[in-house]
């Protein structure tokens, strides 16, 4: 069922008004000329499956992006015209995801989409966005969406999928590692980072032995076995939620001590401590974005503070990671400053403003990455160097922030 949602205005004073929108005093707070239509609707539709085994993520998505619209009507909207969300509940079925699109499509196209919360649902959607030449961006990044030739109205507020194993091989050249297990999700996402990690690691004289699982899988006994009989010095998990739990519970079924590494999704929040007990934490790292953790830079700006304190304000759970509050923030005020920048909501127009994006006056409005570096012709996902990338031994997340326990 889509289901209508308007933010209510926030009322801020107008110092911190200026911060969020990442405007000049002198502009009003919009940030950029009115564009067509002002004074109007700029219509954004979000693909998100609240129910399902990604709902968790899914509702902090979900607030991560009302909090933003609200912030943003607030202040004028985008080019003087006041966002109206739509949520959709696609329940990670992607061919639902593209039924639900096609009605709202048939209905009134939006000016935005935010294509869906797993790669699988996002590569459903993109041909049909892309025919119809609707804008669209979300947070999900396996190899395909990033095809500007192919889907050039749509952007990704991750960084590229290569930039993991490059972080994890200077890691593990720095820890003495030279033969490295890894066990994979064998979905869409799954089979990206593992060709990615196949490409990266051999040719830097790594030796990479590779076991896949399917997402619904309880145990990964079979595989993990198979990998410890090669005697491996470091073992990589990659998953989301549920099924990371399975495989650590799996490995310590096993009796398997080996230093363990995964990214911010096998860690996130409470799909993990669902299934894992404490013991499952045992040898395991974590590299994750900064603003994860406590070493964040954004603590104190007005635009991390505006968020938080309205997450406090609706008495959400806040057992995510915060990227998934900040990414779906950073997702609306990036196409607000691509609108405002091209002076147009035409797809085509805002794409081109996106790849030449301009510097904004004052502090930055973004927050899982600060700096935003305009993206490219080539590459519609963030622009990074691997030292966005930090390693923590992990515990429980509190409040988007995962709690290190060393």
């Amino acid at each position: 069922m889509v289901s209508k949602i308007l933010g209510p205005a926030v009322a801020l004073t107008t110092a911190a008004a200026l911060v969020l929108t990442g405007c000049a005093a002198d502009d009003g707070g919009t940030g950029g000329t009115g564009g067509e239509g002002s004074g109007g609707t700029y219509t954004i539709y979000a693909s998100l499956s609240l129910t399902g085994a990604l709902a968790g993520s899914s509702k902090a998505q979900q607030e991560g992006l009302e909090i933003a619209v609200d912030s943003i009507n607030a202040n004028g909207g985008i080019a003087g015209e006041q966002i109206e969300l739509i949520v959709a509940d696609d329940q990670l079925d992607p061919t639902k995801a593209v039924t639900l699109l096609q009605e709202q499509i048939d209905k009134e196209a939006p000016d935005l989409v935010v294509h869906g919360v797993s790669s699988a649902v996002t590569l459903a959607m993109l041909p049909l966005l892309t025919r119809n030449e609707i804008l669209s961006i979300g947070n999900t990044y396996a190899n395909a969406i990033n095809d500007p030739a192919t889907y050039p109205y749509a952007f990704g507020t991750n960084p590229v999928v290569a930039l993991d194993p490059q972080a994890a091989a200077e890691l593990f050249a720095d820890e003495g590692y030279k033969k490295i297990a890894y066990l994979g999700a064998n979905d869409a996402l799954g089979q990206s980072i593992a060709e990615a990690f196949a490409e990266e690691l051999p040719g830097k004289g790594f030796e990479l032995v590779q076991e896949a699982y399917a997402p619904a899988d309880l145990d990964m006994t079979a595989q993990l076995q198979r990998l410890q009989s090669g005697d491996p010095d470091a073992l990589i998990i990659q998953g989301y939620g549920s099924a990371s739990g399975y495989a650590l519970e799996s490995r310590t079924k096993l009796g398997w001590d080996i230093p363990t590494y995964g990214d911010g999704g096998l860690g996130n929040g409470n799909n993990l401590a669902l299934i894992s007990s404490e013991a499952d934490w045992n040898n395991l790292y974590l590299r994750v974005f900064a603003i994860n953790t406590a070493e964040r830079t954004v603590t104190g700006t007005a635009a991390f503070d505006y968020l938080t304190a309205e997450l406090e304000k609706r008495g959400s759970s806040f057992d995510q990671l915060m990227q998934l509050y900040t990414h779906q923030w950073d997702a609306v005020h990036v196409v607000k400053q691509g609108v405002e920048q091209a002076g147009s909501k035409d797809a085509a127009a805002v794409a081109e403003a996106l790849e030449n994006l301009e510097a904004l006056d004052g502090e930055s409005p973004y927050l899982t990455f600060p700096e935003y570096k305009s993206y490219t012709g080539e590459n519609h996902f963030r622009n990074l160097g691997t030292d966005a990338y930090i390693v923590v031994r992990p515990g429980p997340v509190v409040e988007g922030t995962i709690q290190s326990i060393e």
